[in-house]
């Protein structure tokens, strides 16, 4: 999966417990996987690497942008 925000690249293969960010190789909390026929990536990593605000409350998270 390749994610693209202005000048970033963000490529992050399924199951990789890695991101690369630019050819800067980044580890992730949790790997992106498929389910059902869907891919899940791991939004909160993907904020962060955006250099977006993440926070956590009451176990769902919340990306301010």
């Amino acid at each position: 999966m390749t994610l693209k925000k202005d000048d970033h690249k963000i490529v992050i293969k399924v199951g990789s417990k890695y991101a690369t960010l630019d050819a800067q190789l980044l580890p992730l909390n949790s790997p992106a996987i498929i389910e059902n026929s869907r891919v899940y990536l791991p939004l909160a990593d993907i904020g962060q690497m955006l250099g977006y605000k993440v926070s956590w409350k009451n176990n769902c998270v919340y990306l301010n942008i």
